[in-house]
């Protein structure tokens, strides 16, 4: 396993973070992508507030 996360270049994944303050429900989706070593970008496509 250590050697295939080594061989890593680069990865994207799509995510969904519910988020609840009190009465108010934050849904977000944010598309993550990674280029080791040192290059990240989170860009978030949806922001809905019910």
């Amino acid at each position: 396993m250590k050697e295939k996360q080594d061989s890593i270049e680069d990865f994207s994944a799509t995510m969904v973070i519910t988020s609840t303050f009190g009465e108010e429900t934050e849904i977000s989706k944010a598309k993550i992508m990674n280029k080791t070593p040192d290059k990240s970008r989170i860009e978030f496509l949806v922001i809905y507030i019910l």
